[in-house]
């Protein structure tokens, strides 16, 4: 008989080459039953497998057959892999051995919320539930104890936050004085650097043991993440006083040298001087003008909510539309359009101001085909996906920084709302009419100059050049029923 070179047939190989032996590159051999499987090959790959057996050899080839079950995605739901990762050394191949693999996640689960393989981690980590991340440093050996080696990138003397804080409480997790994980205990966070998957019958009774030693449990991290956002808001202020000091010398020298500039220059000296003084009282005064601000912005109609993680401060709006004051497709003008962009959030760092959505605004590689799949995708008409925004005038750049230096977040939701609901004269980033299109093809809502709903491949509006022949993406009907009774803030 011809077992065909597929998934199955390499687990069923697997599991019948641990009864017999290897008699070349090509055969190998089981004694009783007795079982021959020759590898089938051409120039370039091995195409099938030839099995010779007696009677109790297919019989036991059948049984094992059946009885195999491989990886399946849902198996794989939250821990960062892929089907491809499970078929290789680093996993151990646990691609064949389904059962072995969910008693390993299983057992991981029962001590994490989360289980994570080879996902990066931002150096602010932390994380609301206990969560394991699986990070191996070395995998390509298999010895497994040569992958213990240390990841200086999670060394505690490059935590940006372990010095700072009360690292007292941080656990390294040793196998033969080597180090191969570490318990953050104020971050509910466990990092092993050693791939635990290669040699699960060591590493699960050596973590086992730690995991009891250790006695996790989690803690609300709230506190922790206030320490860390005030470190992050105040640290350098030192330096960035003495920056913008210099601003102010040299902006003085250029009022001299350049008349032109007298009244920008003179706006950025007032601004400079402001954010100076909000530097040096913000460090005095951080925990609670925060909290005060953060439950002032949260009472602000615009507002949906306000959070913070250990970096930065994020304010979501309520779904809302971006307006155009006279809209055109080429020459011709439509009048005042009110285009949906859903719900826009405002993320506030110690060093720069991003945009960020879950609604996504898309262009399409085809005009007027979102099956022709996506040629741009943006946050906001007027941001890039990494959540760059243009802002505009360096005015409104120096207003928000020295907003934010103040920590007067209701102020700069206030503000950034102008930012949100308007098209710039220079149309972004995303033209209106792309923006415009996007809406129509989904089913989002668009309004004219009177508030009256505009819909897809209207004939009068085609007729006069407002709109092109469109086509319906999979989510038309479902938004245009979602969205029927939506108003805009």
């Amino acid at each position: 008989m011809e077992l065909k070179n597929n998934d199955k047939t390499i687990a069923l190989l697997r599991k019948l080459k641990l009864m017999g032996k290897q008699v070349d590159d090509n055969v190998f051999t089981i004694t009783n039953p007795s079982i021959k499987i020759t590898s089938l090959k051409t120039a370039d790959e091995i195409t099938g497998f030839e099995v010779e057996a007696d009677k109790k050899g297919l019989a036991l080839i059948k049984k094992m057959e059946d009885s195999i079950e491989l990886i399946k995605e849902s198996d794989l739901t939250g821990t960062g892999l892929t089907i491809d990762d499970m078929k290789t050394k680093e996993c151990g191949k646990l691609f064949y051995e389904r059962e072995r693999f969910l008693y390993i996640i299983k057992d991981l689960k029962n001590s994490f919320n989360k289980v994570a393989f080879n996902q990066k981690i931002d150096k602010a980590f932390v994380n609301d539930k206990l969560t394991l991340y699986i990070n191996p440093v070395l995998n390509n050996t298999d010895d497994t104890t040569k992958t213990l080696k240390i990841d200086n990138d999670f060394g505690i003397k490059n935590d940006i936050y372990a010095q700072d804080f009360d690292d007292k409480k941080d656990v390294d997790l040793k196998y033969k004085e080597k180090l191969f994980g570490r318990y953050y205990r104020n971050r509910n966070t466990l990092v092993l650097w050693a791939n635990i998957f290669q040699n699960y019958d060591l590493f699960g009774v050596v973590l086992g043991a730690k995991l009891k030693e250790m006695k996790m449990t989690e803690i609300d991290v709230s506190k922790f993440k206030l320490m860390a956002i005030t470190k992050v808001f105040t640290k350098d202020i030192s330096a960035r006083v003495k920056d913008k000091e210099q601003k102010i010398d040299d902006n003085r020298r250029r009022i001299t040298e350049y008349q032109n500039g007298l009244q920008t220059y003179y706006n950025q000296l007032v601004l400079f001087d402001e954010e100076i003084h909000a530097l040096k009282t913000m460090k005095e005064n951080f925990n609670g003008k925060f909290y005060d601000e953060i439950e002032k912005t949260k009472k602000l109609p615009i507002v949906k909510d306000v959070s913070f993680t250990a970096t930065e401060v994020i304010i979501t709006y309520h779904p809302t539309c971006i307006t155009v004051t006279d809209f055109s497709r080429g020459y011709k003008k439509s009048g005042k359009r009110s285009m949906y962009v859903g719900s826009v959030q405002l993320k506030l760092g110690a060093d720069d101001i991003r945009v960020d959505n879950d609604e996504t605004m898309k262009t399409y590689k085809t005009s007027g085909d979102p099956e022709s799949g996506i040629h741009g995708e943006y946050p906001h008409p007027h941001a890039m996906l990494s959540g760059e925004c243009c802002l505009g005038l360096q005015s409104t750049k120096d207003t928000l920084y020295l907003l934010r230096s103040s920590l007067k977040l209701s102020d700069i939701a206030l503000y950034f709302w102008m930012f949100v609901k308007n098209y710039g004269t220079d149309g972004g980033y995303m033209k209106p009419y792309l923006c415009y299109d996007y809406c129509l093809m989904h089913g989002l809502p668009i309004f004219d100059e009177k508030g009256k709903h505009i819909y897809i491949n209207d004939v009068d509006r085609i007729k006069s050049e407002e709109q092109i022949k469109l086509k319906k993406a999979k989510d038309y009907d479902d938004n245009v029923a979602k969205f029927k009774d939506f108003k805009p803030m």
